[in-house]
């Protein structure tokens, strides 16, 4: 538009010298028509086959393209907006971890600017999100099962309490206190650590009290898209406990694979493989380990004050010998649990599992959890 612009008032300006020059009125008329025509020819030179000025390209060019490389640089920011709603989670290189958790039910978890990314709320929630991150695509958490551990990409501290009933075929009721500390190191890998203190009352015996083996691990995201992600990790624990008192003792190694499924509506899933083996015994037992957790959050909570997002989960917690003495004994369990947040740091749940099969590692189990989101 600039060179059609400078073109007309090359043009005007021409005419005016021609109409000074013209003695009647007959012959500025006529100049003024054959200026007209020029003009016309002009300007169906600079119009492309498209119909689209050939400036506009001749801007685009000189600019470097701005207007499809800002839009384009936009996207890519903040997670590549699509028409139905919904945007694809940033995923590139290890880059430094993001608090989020600020972002539970709030407009825009994804950064994308979006606005059918809102629930009820109007402030920004930082820009990781995903299923990896414990966010919903459609902009509430996913929260943690009462049983299963599923480590997100995330910064907590945890304090479990599992009180055991009949475990060891009956013979002793065990409480077993937790705390555990989570700790995204960028947003890819995730730091464990925890520290069990064990109280034992044994039905013919003396009741004791310890610290039991230390756990430590990590976890790596592999995988985080709009509605799935997948982690790897490996735990290792250490032999702290007292043997001599069943407080543990042991070394164990357990490579696991961590799979996130969000359905939408409030509905998820949480599958978790893992492989324990004992390496510091002469007869090892090595265990099968698979959780499958399904979970609903009531989206219609989002606003409450002590039960904000409530969310009801049904776990299968599955474990089998696959060699030494006891090899091919299998055990089921089922755990049912309730899940809710208080504020955005405070994440509360309670279960209780119970045996599903013949063989069995206890009569009842009751679980109560407590998360401090940093």
């Amino acid at each position: 538009m600039a060179r059609l612009f400078v073109v007309s008032v090359a043009l005007l300006l021409v005419g005016t010298t021609s109409g000074v020059a013209a003695a009647t009125l007959e012959e500025l008329l006529e100049e003024n028509r054959v200026l007209r025509a020029r003009l016309a020819a002009m300007q169906q030179q600079l119009v492309g086959p498209d119909g689209a000025f050939d400036d506009h390209n001749e801007h685009s060019q000189d600019n470097g393209d701005h207007d499809h490389s800002h839009e384009n640089g936009h996207a890519e920011a903040n997670g590549d907006a699509h028409s139905n709603g919904h945007c694809e989670p940033h995923f590139d290189y290890c880059l430094p971890f993001e608090d989020h958790h600020g972002g539970h039910g709030n407009c825009d978890l994804c950064g994308c600017g979006n606005e059918n990314h809102c629930n009820g709320h109007e402030h920004d929630a930082g820009h990781a999100h995903g299923p990896a991150y414990h966010h919903s695509i459609d902009g509430y958490p996913l929260l943690h099962a009462a049983r299963t551990e599923f480590f997100f990409v995330e910064r907590h501290v945890h304090f479990k309490l599992d009180d055991i009933r009949g475990a060891d075929g009956g013979a002793v009721d065990e409480l077993e206190f937790e705390a555990e500390l989570v700790y995204a190191l960028n947003d890819r890998f995730v730091f464990i650590g925890a520290i069990p203190v064990i109280h034992l009352n044994p039905l013919f015996e003396r009741s004791t009290t310890g610290i039991g083996d230390l756990k430590f691990g990590f976890r790596m995201m592999a995988f985080n898209g709009e509605r799935d992600g997948v982690l790897f990790g490996l735990d290792v624990v250490t032999p702290t406990g007292d043997p001599d008192r069943d407080l543990g003792g042991d070394t164990l190694l357990l490579p696991s694979a961590n799979w996130v499924h969000d359905f939408g509506c409030g509905t998820y899933m949480f599958n978790v493989v893992t492989w324990e083996m004992p390496i510091d015994v002469d007869r090892p037992e090595d265990l099968f380990l698979y959780d499958l957790v399904l979970l609903h959050t009531f989206l219609g909570m989002e606003d409450a004050t002590l039960f904000r997002y409530l969310t009801s989960s049904l776990e299968i917690n599955t474990e089998a010998v696959m060699n030494g003495p006891a090899a091919g004994r299998a055990v089921v369990d089922a755990t049912i649990g309730l899940t809710w947040l208080v504020g955005d740091e405070n994440e509360f749940s309670v279960g209780w599992s119970f045996p599903l099969s013949g063989d069995r590692n206890f009569d009842n189990q009751f679980l109560f959890n407590y998360i401090r989101h940093l």
